[in-house]
């Protein structure tokens, strides 16, 4: 079983594109500057929409978990 960083790496371009259309005021730019860094993510989100960490870790994992369907992501950052 992955780690949540692991997924990401896996399946980045994918989970880029839902990042973009769950948080339609990220650029691509924005997104891309990140590296797939779950940290660089949640600040960009938190900054330009407003929401908390816990919100986004939450919709986060949702993504996540969809790239990866049998993988926990209960943990943000479970490296």
């Amino acid at each position: 079983m992955m780690n949540q960083a692991e997924v990401v790496k896996a399946h980045w371009n994918d989970i880029r594109g839902e990042v973009q259309k769950t948080w339609g005021k990220l650029s691509f730019d924005d997104i891309e500057r990140t590296n797939g860094d779950v940290s660089a993510i949640s600040s960009l989100v938190q900054q330009k929409h407003g929401v908390d960490a816990y919100q986004f870790d939450q919709k986060f994992a949702e993504i996540v978990k969809s790239m990866d369907g049998e993988h926990d992501v209960s943990s943000r950052l479970d490296s």
